[in-house]
């Protein structure tokens, strides 16, 4: 695989013509059974333009950018029908802990630094492909999990919020009881 690369949200409308082209009739949108919805994990042209009509928010979500309208999404996006999001540096995400924007990976032992940065994000991706989201709402950390690309209930009080502090004790901690 070469480099990962920044992807752009015309280069996602110039994809989705082109996909429409090679599709022909796409079911989604179309008000006729049940496959006619849209769905917002689709990458199909019909639900990735419904959702997304500039493609800014796919190109985010592709270049790891945690406000990207579909990261807080119950589902993951697919990119089935995609070409350059192989090219993304989503797809060249490798196990360990991500900050904010930055595609940079980062182990447990060696992210201390970065916590002093104070992010307002962290994305953890485990060996075996689970998600944790890290995000930072009101003065806590809140976590949400994805397993094969779907939402991860969690058991009453197996996920409580993590409080902030500028030390990040309380972070480093969960974390810890967490990924270690």
């Amino acid at each position: 695989m070469a480099s990962p690369r920044i992807i752009t949200a015309e280069e996602i409308v110039a994809e989705r013509v082109q996909l429409r082209e090679q599709l022909g009739h796409v079911p989604h949108g179309t008000g006729t059974g049940w496959s006619s919805y849209f769905w917002v994990y689709c990458d199909c042209p019909n639900c990735s333009e419904y959702y997304d009509p500039t493609g800014a928010e796919r190109a985010k979500y592709l270049n790891m950018d945690p406000s990207s309208f579909y990261t807080a999404q119950s589902d993951q996006p697919s990119f089935a029908f995609s070409k350059i999001a192989s090219e993304s540096f989503l797809a060249a995400a490798t196990p360990g802990f991500y900050f904010d924007a930055d595609a940079r990976v980062r182990t447990l032992e060696s992210f201390t630094e970065q916590l002093a940065l104070y992010p307002k994000h962290i994305l953890h991706i485990s060996a075996d492909g689970v998600w944790n989201r890290l995000a930072l709402e009101e003065n806590q950390w809140v976590r949400s999990t994805w397993k094969n690309g779907r939402s991860v209930w969690h058991a009453e009080g197996a996920n409580p919020p993590i409080p902030f502090e500028t030390s990040n004790e309380a972070l480093q901690k969960r974390l810890k009881e967490l990924f270690a």
